[in-house]
């Protein structure tokens, strides 16, 4: 019997791209190093330690619930970080400004 290797093939291609989408270690340290008052204040990084590698198919649902437990508890240990990064997403950046004239969107609300 031939077997396809093809399947397997694209099953890690897959893994490698899901793997360094979530790698963000580097991009932390990067971040940390090149912006040391700035990252202070506007940059936040949430990284909970899950306990376990769990799939990203997973459909156990005690795995399932244990990851919400984990994350659950996660929140509430760093609620003062995820309330001030709140704060930062919600208040208006002096570096953007609104741009002069009607906006685009303003003239689509109009016709709706």
């Amino acid at each position: 019997a031939v077997v396809s290797t093809q399947s397997t093939g694209i099953l890690d291609t897959f893994n490698h791209v899901i793997a360094a989408a979530v790698e963000t270690e580097k991009t932390h340290l990067m971040l940390s190093d090149l912006m040391p008052l700035i990252a202070r204040d506007t940059y936040y990084r949430f990284n909970p330690q899950i306990k376990e590698i769990t799939p990203l198919d997973e459909i156990n649902n005690g795995v399932l619930t244990n990851l919400v437990q984990q994350t659950d508890s996660f929140v509430r240990h760093n609620r003062l970080a995820f309330e001030r990064c709140a704060r930062a997403l919600v208040t208006p950046s002096p570096l953007i400004t609104e741009p002069e004239g009607p906006r685009p969107w303003d003239r689509i609300n109009r016709l709706l």
